[in-house]
């Protein structure tokens, strides 16, 4: 089986986002990223498996841009297997990368796990989180849910996210300056590793 990933939702007006209709009638937004199997095609609509996530299994027909052009590309695996938090100088290493970060005293040292993003948090995603000629970035509703390792996905209501500093969470901060915000950088790279279906990669926090 080839695996293919969402890849054309990276534009302004996407966000990183695909809004589709469920086989059974339900509306979700799948993630940039997001793992699926072709099942079928026809002139207009491409039929995908979904693999990974809240909506694993379900079936998605799947219109075409223009020309027949797929939202999906092949599948290849990201190297990136694990990402450091080091709370002492409080930023994320990822490729030798440096980001900034911000955290609460309940984020503690350990292993934990990031999972592929599970919905757009639209609550927060202000404009002017948006706006990437002053800071932002249109990414700013992606948020990656943060799992310690050896608890559930449903114990924790932990994440990394763009924005603001939110008690339990990583913050990535949001500055205002000229240009756009490295968080694009970063959502990029996760939204394209994978420790296994639905979890982009470990995060060691020393």
């Amino acid at each position: 089986m080839k695996k293919h990933y969402l890849n054309k939702v990276r534009d302004g007006y996407s966000k990183g986002w695909l809004k589709v209709r469920l086989s059974h009638n339900k509306e979700v937004f799948l993630p940039y990223g997001l793992l699926v199997e072709k099942v079928d095609s026809s002139n207009q609509t491409e039929t995908i498996k979904i693999l990974e996530g809240p909506y694993e299994g379900a079936i998605a027909p799947i219109p075409f841009l223009r020309d027949r052009e797929s939202y999906f590309s092949l599948f290849k695996k990201s190297k990136n297997k694990s990402i450091v938090l080091e709370t002492k100088d409080k930023h994320l290493l990822l490729n030798k990368k440096v980001f900034p970060v911000v955290f609460d005293d309940s984020i503690k040292i350990g292993d934990y796990f990031l999972y592929l993003p599970d919905y757009p948090h639209n609550h927060v995603a202000t404009k002017k989180y948006e706006n990437e000629a002053k800071g932002g970035s249109r990414f700013a509703s992606t948020w990656f849910r943060l799992v310690k390792d050896g608890d559930s996905l449903f114990q924790s209501s932990s994440y990394l996210h763009f924005g603001t500093f939110s008690e339990g969470c990583i913050t990535f901060p949001f500055f205002e300056k000229i240009g756009v915000s490295s968080w694009n950088e970063l959502i990029l790279a996760l939204s394209l590793s994978r420790l296994k279906e639905g979890v982009c990669c470990k995060l060691q926090i020393t």
